[in-house]
């Protein structure tokens, strides 16, 4: 399985990489411009993620901003619902609206707050068919 996380604190992503080492490769960005240069450059490969980790706050391109633009990519494409990468929002914020529109906006299929536990990463993948 291919995994790209897109987050902008190191500490966090190193966490987030070691916590998904036993379920596939995991890529690194360290903001969502460069997760959206790396994720296109995945499907130019036709190598595509299979699933996005995107924390939400982030400077420059936050991870709303960040997952739209990745779905309006795959919307240019065509892809197929199964082609689709499955998008999982990590986020320290409980803000309702953040929520509404990870899943309506970016069809975000799961939010996962801050801290996240190695155990529900575990489960959300193992949701979709992922692990």
């Amino acid at each position: 399985m291919r995994i790209l996380i897109i987050e902008d604190d190191p500490v966090s992503a190193l966490y987030m990489r070691e916590t998904l080492a036993e379920f596939g490769q995991a890529d690194l960005a360290e903001d969502g411009r460069k997760g959206l240069r790396a994720f296109e450059r995945a499907l130019s490969k036709h190598q595509p993620y299979d699933v996005l980790f995107v924390d939400l706050m982030m400077p420059r391109m936050d991870g709303h901003q960040t997952l739209e633009k990745i779905r309006a990519l795959e919307n240019a494409l065509k892809l197929a619902p199964q082609q689709r990468v499955k998008a999982i929002v990590v986020s320290a914020s409980e803000d309702q609206r953040h929520v509404t529109r990870a899943f309506f906006r970016g069809e975000a299929v799961a939010y996962l707050n801050k801290p996240v536990t190695r155990e529900r990463v575990a489960e959300e993948l193992h949701r979709f068919g992922l692990a």
